[in-house]
């Protein structure tokens, strides 16, 4: 962790958290001033990462809130500023108070509220691309939507399995094909000249 100086009231806020969320796996420090709590429900394209940096003004000034980690690769930008304001309009109600616990259960009570509205990426470039598509529906392009609409109904396991595999472009990662150079020597052995 790094090492940041806190004031007293900021000191006494980290013990709180330390003390409430103590044992609880989706509670992360990640610095003195700096915290993320995961939010996971049964829809996977719902769950978030929500991360809360205290600034040197904090509790006077409200925190930078952010939903840029990785874990959140699978909300669409949209979606992730509507959420982000949500819950910076919550923390305007509480300036001058510690407010990071008050935010993480604002998130997690209201979760389903938050979230009703998310797409996916992948749904938003579809609706991209079907609205820019001709209105005429040609035989095979029909059967790609229906091969595309089968690949939707993936279990939750196969869908990690994809995000584990592709990048947030959804393409294999560079490099994905190369060999590995020392292993591949080990197998075959080096040339005697």
């Amino acid at each position: 962790m790094e090492e940041v100086l806190l004031t007293q009231e900021q000191m006494e806020e980290k013990d709180v958290l330390l003390s409430i969320y103590d044992g609880d796996e989706c509670f992360t420090v990640l610095a003195d001033n700096h915290y993320q709590y995961k939010f996971e429900t049964d829809d996977a394209s719902k769950s978030l990462l929500l991360d809360i940096r205290w600034g040197p003004n904090y509790p006077s000034e409200a925190p930078l809130i952010s939903l840029d980690a990785f874990y959140n690769r699978h909300i669409a930008a949209a979606d992730k500023a509507v959420l982000t304001t949500a819950v910076a309009k919550e923390a305007e109600n509480w300036l001058g108070a510690p407010m990071t616990f008050t935010l993480f259960q604002h998130v997690k009570d209201n979760l389903a509220e938050l979230t009703a509205n998310f797409q996916s990426p992948q749904a938003q470039q579809s609706a991209a691309a079907a609205a820019a598509a001709p209105s005429v529906v040609s035989a095979s392009s029909a059967k790609q939507q229906q091969a595309a609409g089968k690949q939707e109904q993936m279990t939750k396991s196969q869908k990690r399995r994809l995000y584990d595999r592709l990048d947030n472009k959804g393409e294999l990662p560079r490099g994905w094909d190369w060999v590995d150079v020392i292993r591949h020597l080990s197998q075959t052995g080096s040339q005697q000249q």
